[in-house]
């Protein structure tokens, strides 16, 4: 519990006061392994997608948002020992987005987001059938963000706007495996900073757009997530994954334009399914 409490205190301290409301942040799905020994291997590939229960891509309020988000993400994670497991994970997530106008698109953005995250985890069963785990996982990410504008009616295109991610997060979290039925729940937290920023906006188009001007931005997060997995008896290896992640800030950095929610579907494989019977 004492180390929860730090690395909250640590995601919030790492919260700057200033707002950027042109960056867009995209959270990565919660990996987890839901392993019950060691030698375990569990993986997932994943299509996923999200959005922002609010948007403010417009320059005025005749102007009306919208984004779209599609990706993929991949997940892994090994049991090195009884009850410790090392992890990783992969994503991509292109996205368009901005704002219409009568049913004009005056704005357009092409965004590229792309993370990738290690860590290690550490697992033990809380009750005598060893069918309910804890978990607590910690790590690192790092990924580039890219943005692009694109001409429109209003814009002559040809803007970029990138810079690079770094994350520390904290994982604690509740599993059930339950023969071909799993289970998961728990909450993510994160201290992100956005650093070497490269633009060619100039300082009108900056303002215009909410473009920060600071040589670096500080976050912290904190997502709520649940998984849900299902095995068939003649392919106890492969599997169907469903997953799904609402995420908040803490320090309110991004106001509105931040993708709060974000869910994945797709497989889910576990080799050599006879190390997970009990």
């Amino acid at each position: 519990m004492r180390t929860i409490i730090l690395f909250a205190s640590l995601a919030i301290f790492l919260a700057s006061c200033t707002t950027a409301e042109f960056i867009q942040y995209t959270p990565t799905l919660a990996n987890s392994g839901m392993h019950t020994g060691k030698g375990e291997f569990t993986g997932r590939a994943m299509y996923s997608s999200g959005g922002s229960s609010a948007n403010s891509y417009s320059n005025n309020q005749e102007q009306n948002p919208y984004e779209l988000i599609n990706g993929i993400q991949a997940q892994g994670s090994y049991s090195v020992a009884k009850n410790f497991a090392l992890q990783g994970s992969f994503m991509n997530s292109a996205e368009k987005g901005g704002s219409t106008k009568a049913g004009n698109r005056n704005i357009i953005y092409n965004y590229n987001r792309t993370m990738a995250e290690a860590g290690l985890s550490w697992f033990t069963p809380l009750d005598k059938r060893e069918s309910l785990f804890f978990e607590i996982a910690g790590g690192a990410g790092f990924g580039k963000y890219k943005s692009t504008e694109v001409a429109s009616i209003i814009a002559p295109g040809g803007r970029f706007y990138n810079h690079n991610v770094t994350e520390f997060f904290i994982q604690p979290s509740l599993y059930n495996t339950n023969g071909n039925f799993n289970a998961a729940t728990g909450i993510k937290i994160a201290g992100i900073n956005f650093n070497n920023f490269s633009t060619n906006y100039t300082g009108t188009e900056r303002e215009t757009r909410n473009i920060t001007t600071a040589g670096k931005l500080n976050t912290s997060t904190i997502g709520i997530f649940s998984r849900i997995e299902v095995f068939t008896n003649k392919l106890p290896w492969l599997g169907f994954s469903l997953n799904g992640m609402y995420v908040f800030e803490t320090g309110q950095r991004f106001t509105q334009n931040f993708n709060d929610f974000n869910g994945g579907i797709g497989f889910c494989i576990r080799p050599g399914r006879k190390a997970f019977k009990k």
